[in-house]
């Protein structure tokens, strides 16, 4: 019953209807305090809307109950966005005062994470506006729809953007779909752990090859006998090529939620032509992976990588990759599967991963960290890259942790 409750708070949460999705958790929670899901969802609403301090309350409970791995990383970084929100809270008298350059500035300073971010949206597109600067509060009122596409605030601002002039009109179809997989993505906080690479694609697809008869150019004469049993051989190869699978061991799978097994079958029968019953129970054990299974997959590579197994945890997380087209967990993923091959030594692969996550997650949880790591990693391989890096570091994260001396330093090369 809690797994039903806690996807439809899910659902609740990427439409934006925050109430609602805190009033589920809260009905989990009661039930069970051992959910560290609904616990960690409701943590990060609250750390949306900028209350802190339940954020942190709903975090510390799961890692006194759960010993949660997400919790402890969100805890890491709340010192900085105490630091976030008492800069807000020192911005709204400058707005009313009509600062709007100094407010501007503070408001940048909060935007760096997603705390407080509808909040913070809101004010840097009203500052904005005030400067007459439509674009840049466009982009700012984009962000907080991303968040919450329903937010009342930013869908008033951006009626009074169009209003006045701005022919760019906001893509609402672009914004819906940026928020159903952006809202979905847990937000972390501070190092976990240092290090990325590639996501080596372990789908082998099992094709089986037709098994017609041998040499069919030289039944050309053969009499009608000989045509019929090649004709017969030829039924029994594709009759063999398209029902292999076991049934009754997939459900039996199935019901025992053995998501490495139902893997395995999935992946055998990747773009292999099967019978109608077979693509049904297929298309089930699909669903349990997309719905239930990434995340246990997932959550065996965290305790794999926390052992510093490197080479099961990257099995684990190129597994559950495959599942999480429609999943929050995505951007960890990927984010861990580069912490695990950076951890490997493997830094080609390390490198490709991060800067997937920088293209695929830009702003997002791991982003200034991952920009720090390629800018570290890439020093003595490719300078210019290097540079590029840690300018942008420079640019968005002038008063964090990564504007170092390590970054100053490449940044004089």
């Amino acid at each position: 019953m809690s797994k039903t409750k806690y996807e439809k708070a899910l659902r609740f949460y990427n439409k934006g209807e925050f109430d609602k999705s805190l009033s589920i958790c809260d009905e989990i929670i009661c039930e069970n305090l051992k959910n560290s899901s609904a616990l960690n969802l409701k943590g990060i609403i609250w750390y949306i809307k900028g209350n802190l301090k339940e954020a942190e309350y709903c975090w510390n409970i799961n890692v006194e109950y759960n010993n949660d791995l997400m919790a402890k990383g969100y805890l890491k970084d709340l010192k900085i966005d105490r630091n976030r929100l008492k800069a807000y809270d020192d911005t709204l008298p400058l707005i009313k005062e009509g600062k709007f350059s100094e407010a501007i500035e503070n408001l940048i300073f909060c935007s760096e994470t997603d705390f407080n971010g509808i909040n913070v949206g809101n004010g840097l597109a009203f500052c904005y506006m005030k400067k007459g600067e439509l674009i840049k509060a466009k982009e700012c009122i984009e962000k907080v729809l991303s968040l919450n596409p329903k937010d009342d605030v930013a869908l008033k601002t951006l009626k009074e953007i169009n209003h006045l002039g701005n022919s760019n009109k906001i893509n609402y179809k672009k914004i819906m779909k940026f928020s159903s997989i952006g809202l979905g993505i847990i937000i972390s906080a501070g190092i976990i752990y240092f290090s990325v690479n590639i996501y080596k694609n372990k789908i082998h697809n099992i094709k089986a090859k037709e098994q017609i008869a041998e040499e069919e150019k030289l039944v050309t004469e053969e009499n009608n006998n000989e045509n019929k049993e090649d004709i017969s051989t030829k039924e029994e190869s594709k009759k063999e090529d398209t029902k292999t699978l076991n049934i009754n061991k997939l459900l039996e799978y199935i019901n025992n939620k053995n998501y490495d097994e139902i893997n395995n079958i999935l992946l055998e029968f990747k773009d292999k032509e099967t019978s109608v019953d077979d693509k049904i129970v297929l298309d089930q054990a699909k669903k349990l992976m997309d719905d239930t299974g990434v995340e246990a997959i997932y959550k065996k590579g965290v305790d794999n990588l926390k052992e510093k197994n490197y080479k099961n945890a990257i099995d684990n997380f190129s597994t559950a990759l495959l599942y999480s087209d429609n999943s929050y967990l995505k951007g960890h993923i990927i984010y861990m599967l580069g912490n695990c091959y950076e951890n490997s030594d493997n830094f080609k692969e390390a490198l490709k991963y991060y800067e997937r996550y920088i293209k695929e997650y830009p702003g997002k949880e791991y982003y200034s960290e991952v920009l720090y790591k390629l800018a570290v990693l890439y020093e003595n391989v490719d300078i210019n890259k290097s540079k590029d890096y840690g300018e942008k570091i420079k640019d968005k994260y002038r008063n964090s942790m990564y504007y170092n001396d390590v970054i100053r330093s490449i940044l004089k090369k």
